[in-house]
């Protein structure tokens, strides 16, 4: 992930963060973690306690990627997960999915084998930033709903909005950077929540992508 700030580059996912002291934290489930084998020198992954899972920048103003252990295999439906940022101040984070040969050096989208949604609004694939007005803007306190169609080839994004109580500290002085990665889901229906928010879809990202790969 790249040093401003979980997969989601430092990141499914696949997320990433930059700036100083950046860290991304997993929750911890039986088939979704951080993969040790396919994360970035720059990126220390630490198990803070039971539940959680961090991913910590070691190294400022460098990009670096994380992969998740969770394999999404061709042809297997719509995929849904969020992805929480509980420290972002300046949106420096990219959230999206690659493939097995995505460089671990760069961010998500920093090459042909990944495509990315950084928190500044712009869709980056190939190294290129390919639209600069997608969606909104993310920063702490956000969940973003990823979406991954392995049937039609196609990424989405979007942004859970919860009640105005449950984000109320949003605001922090912190320079460190920590996003949770939610469990994936398997469907067409939006994440459950308890009925105090909404997802608001930002449409489809990126299309093309392939049918025939497996993507984290």
């Amino acid at each position: 992930f790249k040093s401003d700030i979980n997969v989601l580059s430092s990141q499914t996912p696949d997320i990433p963060g930059k700036g100083d002291d950046s860290q991304i934290c997993l929750l911890k489930h039986s088939s979704y973690s951080f993969d040790s084998a396919k994360c970035a020198d720059s990126i220390a992954l630490l198990s803070s306690d039971s539940s959680t899972i961090s991913a910590h920048q070691r190294a400022s103003k460098v990009w670096g990627t994380v992969l998740s252990t969770k394999i999404f295999n061709p042809k297997t439906g719509i995929h849904r997960w969020a992805v929480r940022l509980d420290k972002c101040e300046r949106g420096h984070v990219f959230v999206g999915v690659t493939t097995s040969r995505a460089s671990k050096k760069t961010y998500v989208g920093g090459d042909k084998y990944g495509w990315g949604v950084i928190g500044t609004q712009a869709l980056w694939h190939e190294r290129r930033k390919v639209r600069s007005d997608y969606g909104d803007t993310f920063r702490t306190g956000s969940t973003i709903i990823v979406t991954l169609d392995t049937n039609a080839g196609t990424l989405s994004f979007g942004r859970l909005h919860e009640h105005e109580s449950s984000s109320s500290s949003d605001e922090t002085s912190s320079s460190s950077q920590t996003l949770s990665l939610l469990s994936p889901q398997r469907s067409d229906r939006q994440p459950p929540n308890d009925g105090s928010g909404y997802v608001e879809e930002w449409g489809v990202a990126f299309e093309g992508l392939p049918l025939d790969a497996k993507l984290y």
